[in-house]
């Protein structure tokens, strides 16, 4: 007698309205765990205006049929970076690790583009202000609160703003994050509904 496989529904975390963005068969839903999913912005929040952007999430715990995920990380799709970029413009890339307020860490990859092409020294002055802003933002932030910046485009706004005081800037964009290590709190959270 054969095994039956099982549905299993894939849920957002709970920044995203704990909305289920899917389904998956598993035979054990143990093989599930550590499963990544790729979703797009547009289905988690409605908002049309970022359908260049997905999400991606984990599953890291299983209740009954519900396989219950966290945000990982987002990526910008390669069609929008390629509109970006344009001829006569500075490409400025900068690739920054940080750790927020809640222990968790975040690699945030940006992308600048400057109006026109530039000398060495304003793109490291670029650079550099990127990483001191960036450092500053994560000081104040939890993990919740740097998402909520990266897909609001809250982050790429004010950075922006502060670019421009260096140099003319066509665009700034978060086009890409991976969180490393998870908020110390919940990992805790974790353990204790385990021993119960």
């Amino acid at each position: 007698m054969g095994l039956n496989k099982e549905w299993y529904q894939i849920v957002a975390p709970p920044i995203f309205g704990n909305k289920t963005v899917g389904e998956t068969p598993a035979f054990d839903p143990k093989n599930i765990i550590g499963r990544t999913y790729d979703v797009s912005l547009v289905e988690l929040t409605d908002d049309l205006s970022k359908f260049y952007l997905k999400v991606k999430l984990k599953v890291y715990k299983i209740d009954g049929t519900k396989a219950y995920t966290q945000f990982v990380g987002h990526e910008m799709m390669r069609e929008r970076v390629y509109r970006l970029v344009q001829r006569r413009s500075e490409r400025v890339d900068v690739i920054k690790d940080v750790k927020l307020k809640d222990g968790s860490e975040i690699r945030l990859k940006f992308l600048i583009i400057l109006i026109r092409n530039t000398s060495n020294s304003i793109n490291t002055a670029v650079r550099k202000k990127t990483e001191e802003f960036i450092e500053e933002y994560a000081k104040n932030s939890d993990l919740n609160g740097i998402i909520n910046g990266i897909l609001s485009g809250e982050i790429s706004k004010k950075l922006k703003e502060i670019l421009r005081k260096i140099y003319p800037v066509g665009a700034v964009e978060l086009r890409k994050s991976e969180v490393k290590k998870q908020p110390t709190k919940e990992i805790k959270a974790e353990k204790a509904e385990a021993k119960n």
